[in-house]
């Protein structure tokens, strides 16, 4: 379930993010919402009793909170450009960081346990 949740989201983010960006990121819209749909498929074959889920699921947070914590370093670096949203976006991306490391943990331990029952 923890997966489900954590892409929806990720589907939320995106749509956030486009709109903090006043509409301009269609990136951030397309791949909030592929990446969050993608993310509750793979949670909902997790529920399913996958053993490939578990592993999938693990490298994509990771993946993702690479992602997270490079963009928010990103937006920091240009937060003196008053023209642009950087610092919301900031906020964003490090609230995505904060919120992906503890499911990528969650995820880690599931690996585990399934190793060990093997």
């Amino acid at each position: 379930m923890l997966v489900m949740v954590y892409g929806v989201a990720l589907a939320f983010a995106g749509l956030v993010g486009w709109w903090m960006s006043e509409r301009n990121s269609t990136s951030a819209l397309l791949n909030g919402m592929v990446v969050g749909v993608a993310v509750v498929g793979i949670g909902f074959q997790m529920r399913l009793g996958r053993a490939w889920t578990v592993p999938a699921s693990l490298m994509a947070t990771v993946v993702f909170l690479v992602t997270f914590l490079w963009r928010t370093m990103h937006h920091v670096s240009l937060l003196d450009d008053p023209t642009q949203h950087h610092g919301r976006l900031a906020i964003l991306m490090g609230t995505l960081a904060l919120a992906t490391a503890p499911v990528s943990l969650k995820l880690l331990k599931m690996l585990r346990y399934q190793e060990y029952r093997r």
